[in-house]
């Protein structure tokens, strides 16, 4: 199977760094991935080079297709008709925004996003007894 490249197209190293953190996440997900341990564990354990990156790029379109582990109890679509499909009956109070207002939460939300992302990054799969003892050291703890 060929996965598209635009999924790649971050650092492609970034991904084959993070594979414990993805197995972790799957399985918070309910997905069926339990058998593929030893390869995320094994290909984790490769020094960096083309061949983990491609692994990696192997293992995140086999991720890409599994499905969630029988009798999962979330249902977390990924596909926004799937997301609707969910809200049948639900619904939102409504009130009016001129189109001004609209930009401004519109940008102030895309802000929220960048900037926590941005900041988060760097502490992104870091363990609190790794990093309580770095920010007490540097004089940052309380954060």
């Amino acid at each position: 199977m060929k996965y598209p490249d635009t999924a790649f197209s971050f650092d492609r190293s970034f991904y084959a760094n993070e594979l414990q953190n993805e197995y972790r996440q799957c399985t918070d997900e309910g997905l069926d991935v339990a058998a593929w341990k030893p390869l995320f564990d094994a290909v984790a354990d490769l020094p960096n080079s083309t061949h983990k990156t491609l692994l990696a790029k192997e293992i995140f379109g086999m991720v890409s297709e599994a499905k969630a582990v029988k009798g999962y109890h979330f249902t977390e679509p990924s596909d926004l008709q799937s997301t609707l499909h969910l809200c049948k009956g639900e619904s939102l109070p409504a009130f009016p925004l001129n189109k001004s207002t609209l930009r401004q939460k519109i940008y102030g939300a895309w802000m929220g996003r960048i900037c926590g992302c941005f900041l988060g990054k760097p502490l992104e799969g870091v363990r609190s007894e790794e990093l309580i003892p770095i920010l007490q050291d540097t004089d940052n703890f309380p954060l």
